[in-house]
């Protein structure tokens, strides 16, 4: 992919939701670089970059940490929130589930969920906030077992609408037995409704991501790069 980059100097951006075996290594062997992942100096949610040369080629490459990381994201699931339900102020009442893959395999691909979940949970906007898992615990199968609130917005944090989210997840959480045959959107309050934000990665948020990483290479420093404004994606439908 480096060849057919012109320019001399390059930066890599992830588009994934956490560190973890592709971006700290299927990645970087790829693009034949030497990188450790010492070089991002991450506790699994904070890598920014790190600057390197391909093993083949005479460019300088910054590769960056995956986009599922950056505080941004943190707003991205918030504004997924207020869009299935209508509501710019969404919160008293309502219950919120931020929904990964996880993984036993790497500790790192739970990190990002738990670390935006946290973020949500600090600034005391919904009754409750959890983190859910399709792979590990705390499962989404379970999820009204993990919540008192009546009113549940489910965002699954992922990087496209695909398999997981339109197949998987409805299944897992009980919506449906067979994705295939659509599922009841249940609707008013007073009974526990749970409701999917598509996740973050449909067309539009993709384009602003695409521009936000543009936006990393022109305003970078030598004290590493400074993102913009913050991705707001749009929402198509959910349950």
């Amino acid at each position: 992919m480096l060849r057919t980059v012109d320019s001399e100097e390059a930066y890599v951006v992830p588009l994934f939701i956490s560190e973890g075996y592709f971006t700290e290594q299927v990645i970087p062997r790829e693009l034949r670089l030497d990188f450790e992942v010492e070089q991002w100096d991450s506790d699994g949610t904070s890598a920014d970059y790190t600057t390197l040369t391909p093993a083949d080629l005479d460019k300088t490459v910054h590769y960056c940490g995956p986009v599922g990381t950056h505080d941004a994201m943190t707003d991205v699931i918030v504004r997924r929130a207020e869009s299935v339900t209508g509501d710019s102020d969404v919160g008293d009442g309502f219950g919120l589930a931020v929904v990964g893959h996880g993984t036993k395999r790497n500790e790192n691909s739970a990190k990002a969920i738990r670390y935006h979940t946290e973020r949500i949970r600090e600034r005391d906007r919904f009754d409750e906030v959890q983190n859910l898992y399709m792979d590990e615990d705390p499962e989404v199968d379970d999820v009204t077992d993990f919540f008192e609130s009546d009113d549940v917005v489910v965002v699954p944090l992922f990087v496209a609408d695909g398999y997981h989210t339109q197949e998987d997840i409805p299944e897992d959480m009980g919506l449906t037995d067979d994705y295939r045959t659509g599922w009841e959107t249940p609707t008013g309050r007073g009974r526990r409704r749970g409701r999917r934000a598509r996740p973050r990665g449909d067309a539009s948020c993709e384009r602003r991501l695409a521009a936000r990483t543009r936006h990393v290479a022109e305003t970078a420093t030598p004290k590493g790069p400074t993102v913009g404004a913050h991705a707001r994606p749009r929402l198509n439908g959910g349950f």
